[in-house]
């Protein structure tokens, strides 16, 4: 079989790359071992913890515009896959205004003012038991956790929803663009993605 793709991993990364390419009109086979059983031993992705916490604001620019991009699009993914995984129940980040963190504490208080819909920023503990001298950026919606496992299956749904092919072995053996799976299948591809 030959794909213009071969990704190989199906967890959160893996997954959204295969959807991406084939929503895009690329054929592509995604390798996605289903997850081990409880008590089984060997390396894992990293997806099969039970929260991860989301939110826009960082005191990063650009990683506070990816976040923003991707938590806008959960609500689309939820819906054309029919799998829930974003759970808007808030998040809260706080800081203190001096010592070693202070730069931290301004800069994710700037870009929190600077957002088109700005969550709540505020000085002091409002309410919350933290330090005295502590600022707070509490975002009530669009912050909150995904369930990373739910996320993959939504992910792998809508790749295959797109016409990518999942495989269910692990991969063995990869020579320049051919991949061997576990149970002998050859894949080969004009890239391949790790």
């Amino acid at each position: 079989m030959t794909y213009d793709v071969i990704v190989v991993g199906g967890g959160m990364m893996g997954s959204a790359c295969a959807r991406h390419l084939a929503e895009t009109g690329h054929s592509v086979a995604l390798i996605a071992p289903p997850e081990p059983q409880p008590g089984a031993t060997g390396p894992w992705g990293s997806h099969y913890d039970a929260a991860r916490i989301t939110r826009r604001v960082s005191h990063d620019a650009d990683w506070t515009r990816l976040s923003t991009r991707s938590i806008d699009r959960y609500a689309d993914l939820e819906a054309r896959s029919g799998i829930r995984f974003f759970h808007g129940v808030g998040a809260l980040m706080a800081g203190l205004d001096d010592g070693p963190q202070a730069g931290f504490t301004a800069a994710f208080h700037r870009i929190a003012a600077s957002l088109d819909d700005p969550p709540e920023i505020g000085t002091g503990s409002g309410g919350w038991r933290l330090p005295e001298g502590s600022r707070t950026c509490l975002e009530r919606t669009r912050g909150g956790w995904v369930d990373p496992r739910a996320m993959r299956s939504a992910q792998i749904a809508l790749a295959r929803q797109a016409g990518a092919d999942v495989f269910d072995a692990p991969a063995a053996a990869r020579d320049a663009t051919a991949v061997t799976l576990a149970d002998g299948t050859r894949l080969a591809g004009g890239h391949v993605v790790l």
